[in-house]
């Protein structure tokens, strides 16, 4: 239980990807979900008929290669352009997150972001999205975390929205910044190794 994601609210429990392991050694996930019963002497019971087991959707963690990639290029005095893409999350209904940040360099720049999978109706950002006009769902949605140094970065912001799309070995970020209008857009290489590009 302790590898799943678990929510609650009001007299329900659910717990998202646990993690089961058959007879043969493979590994399925389930969801499941209780739900308990509170009498007026504050007993606590758990019908077995409220206990829903279901499993997991499928996800797709291969949607964003984690690794070393080669991004845009920064001024010589800061001295790299690789940023790392950490391996995919999984968050709660199934929801995938991605994150980057850059990995070398001096302190002259700074980038990281991360986003997440699925629609916008129970999106981490969903109250952000609709606040900005955005109802797309060609993006998994996310947030700048920091951006800043250099101008070839100048209009990226801490908490600017982001549309992140991974094609083959290549991740785009597009800036929506606080509106649903495209700004600008930045690509990302994976490296073939863990070494630098």
């Amino acid at each position: 239980m302790q590898q799943a994601t678990i929510n609650g609210a009001a007299d329900a429990v659910t717990l998202t990807r646990v993690p089961v392991m058959k007879a043969d050694g493979i590994i399925i996930y389930k969801d499941i979900s209780m739900f308990f019963n509170v009498d007026s002497a504050g007993n606590v019971t758990l019908p077995s008929a409220l206990v829903q087991i279901t499993p997991s959707p499928t996800i797709n963690v291969g949607a964003f290669k984690p690794g070393t990639y080669n991004g845009y290029d920064l001024a010589p005095q800061c001295g790299g352009h690789t940023f790392k893409v950490g391996s995919p999350g999984v968050g709660s209904g199934g929801q995938i997150s991605g994150s980057i940040q850059r990995i070398n360099g001096s302190n002259c720049d700074t980038f990281n972001a991360s986003w997440t999978s699925g629609p916008i109706t129970g999106h981490p950002h969903q109250a952000k999205l609709n606040a900005a006009g955005i109802t797309s769902t060609a993006y998994n949605w996310g947030v700048m975390g920091t951006a800043g140094g250099q101008t070839v970065v100048s209009g990226w912001k801490a908490g600017d929205i982001i549309g992140a799309v991974q094609t083959g070995n290549q991740l785009s970020l597009v800036n929506f910044g606080v509106d649903n209008k495209a700004d600008t857009v930045l690509a990302f290489t994976l490296c073939p190794t863990a070494n630098p590009c």
